[in-house]
């Protein structure tokens, strides 16, 4: 059988949102007037939801719903996703608060089998929102949570303020041949810039976590951050001015006394990197660095544009379960190290309710005294809290 041209096969998907029912319309009813932005947005929105509903049919209905092969539906099922991807970016871009009303009613609905993952950014996202009772009716009324803080702060029974602990359970990849080859690189790499043991009586990342908690007992934050630097900095090796070049836009010096000019040598032409440097850094990024945070896949930022990754469960902070660690050795390096040396813009921010971070090229970071999604305490559970009470 002839496998129809991917426009034509959309074209017929989308034909069938008249057999949905009445689903649809109820759907709509609930989530629409949450959204207040006007028409353009609820109309965004209403097109994602017969998506949905089409998606849902197509994969409930089996070989009833229209002839075709199994590929064929399948097929069928991947443009429906990836047009909803995009139409969900498009109300990111627009309006972030209608974006999040939305995906939030579709993750928490009973009758859309949509998956939090699918959605292009779930900065601020809770794990999940919550769900409503047994006996309610599917499509009784719907408040989108409006805790979407990364942080549940509370006070602990020595008065201090913590954070709480993750809220869902640990995930076991297994390292593979290549990010334990890349793991041991790093570890040895850690242990001569700290002049401390490499602990390889402790194997994997919990060695590496062992060796960034021995180093953060003795070193000030600025060392620690220039420890991670100088780590990376080496690693990299040259590829660093490569990709100042070509990423960040960086004159080189030579170029430079070539043309006359030795004022413009080691300049950045356009402030914040190359215009396609935030996306090409996303898509290279998660092969890379998964043997540190664990698997990782593209995202849209904040803005809803392209140049974000979603570390899905972060590896480093789910063994260490520490915000010291995080901070001091991952989020403020990384990202200085991206826009001192690299020229590129990054914002790490890590989800500590879901151990999920999303990283941001192009996109200005903040301080942590004025970021309010950092929190002011101690995780919880942390045995460094622990220890230092003790």
């Amino acid at each position: 059988m002839r496998v129809s041209s991917s426009r034509h096969i959309l074209r017929s998907s989308l034909s069938t949102t008249a057999s949905v029912g009445a689903n649809v319309p109820r759907i709509l009813g609930l989530l629409l007037p949450l959204l207040d932005d006007g028409q353009e947005t609820g109309g965004i929105a209403a097109d994602v939801i017969r998506l949905q509903e089409n998606i849902d049919l197509h994969r409930s209905s089996g070989g009833s719903l229209e002839e075709g092969s199994a590929v064929e539906r399948g097929f069928r099922i991947k443009l429906m996703e990836v047009e909803r991807y995009l139409l969900l970016a498009r109300m990111l871009e627009r309006d972030g608060d209608a974006y999040y009303k939305t995906v939030a009613f579709m993750v928490q609905s009973q009758t859309l089998g949509f998956d939090r993952h699918s959605a292009p950014n779930l900065q601020r996202f809770p794990p999940l929102p919550p769900s409503p009772s047994a006996s309610s009716s599917p499509y009784s009324t719907y408040n989108p949570p409006q805790d979407r803080s990364p942080v549940v702060e509370k006070i602990a029974s020595d008065g201090s303020t913590v954070t709480n602990d993750v809220e869902v359970s640990e995930r076991c990849d297994p390292l593979s041949l290549y990010d334990s080859l890349l793991l041991w690189v790093f570890r040895k790499s850690v242990a001569s810039e700290t002049s401390l043991p490499p602990m390889w009586d402790t194997g994997g990342i919990e060695g590496l976590v062992a060796q960034g908690r021995a180093y953060m007992s003795v070193a000030s934050e600025v060392d620690q951050r220039n420890m991670v630097k100088n780590v990376l900095r080496g690693l990299m090796g040259p590829i660093v001015p490569v990709y100042r070049l070509f990423m960040g836009g960086f004159v080189p010096r030579k170029v430079a006394r070539w043309a006359g000019k030795e004022e413009w040598g080691d300049k950045q032409v356009f402030a914040g990197g190359l215009f396609y440097a935030p996306y090409l850094t996303s898509v290279v990024t998660p092969l890379f660095f998964q043997f540190l945070v664990g698997p990782a896949k593209t995202s849209r930022r904040s803005d809803g544009m392209r140049g974000g990754v979603l570390v899905e469960k972060c590896r480093f902070l789910e063994k260490s379960n520490c915000k010291g660690l995080c901070l001091n050795q991952c989020k403020v390096p990384m990202e200085e190290f991206f826009k001192d040396e690299l020229g590129v813009d990054l914002y790490v921010q890590p989800n500590f309710r879901t151990q999920e971070c999303q990283w941001s090229w192009g996109e200005e970071t903040k301080e942590v005294k004025d970021d309010g999604d950092w929190p002011k305490g101690c995780l919880e559970g942390c045995v460094d809290r622990k220890r230092m009470g003790e």
